[in-house]
């Protein structure tokens, strides 16, 4: 009988393949049924944890959230203050007004708006695709996967000075 070394529950084994999946094909191919298996993968562990069963390491998903981040948003945001990059920095985004950040030009519709960036209004944000929209000049293609959203927001809120 052959038997595995990997110290990995089989479970959360699960849920890195299709988290893994998720970014090997892009948010294009991840649909709502990856999200849902993988919070279902969660959850069963979850279960079987509170069963007595011995826990699985921790996902961190602002971990994952900077390498989505590394992977989609770096190209045009920096991290820091200060960094150069050609869209704002994202350092400080959770409680900033949107269009605020000093030595970018914004949109008028953006700069003129009243919006305050939280986890919420990010994750709507990140949600839609603004490629088509004429009147926003720092243009994303949006992230259609709700993990990945969440993952970047959870990134992005950890940087909070």
């Amino acid at each position: 009988m052959h038997r595995s070394t990997c110290s990995m529950p089989f479970s959360a084994g699960v849920a890195l393949i299709a988290i893994g999946a998720a970014l090997v094909v892009g948010p294009e191919h991840t649909t709502h049924a990856h999200a849902e298996d993988v919070r279902r993968v969660g959850a069963e562990r979850a279960s079987s944890v509170a069963d007595g069963a011995t826990a699985a390491p921790a996902f961190d998903l602002a971990k994952f959230g900077e390498t989505v981040f590394s992977q989609r948003c770096s190209n045009c945001h920096a991290t820091k203050a200060g960094e150069q990059s050609i869209a704002p920095p994202l350092d400080d985004i959770i409680g900033r007004r949107a269009g605020s950040a000093p030595g970018y030009s914004y949109s008028p519709k953006l700069a003129g708006s009243d919006l305050v960036w939280s986890a919420d209004s990010l994750n709507s944000w990140l949600a839609v695709s603004t490629i088509a929209t004429p009147d926003i000049r720092f243009r994303h293609a949006g992230l259609n996967d709700a993990i990945m959203r969440d993952a970047v927001v959870s990134y992005l809120a950890s940087l909070r000075k």
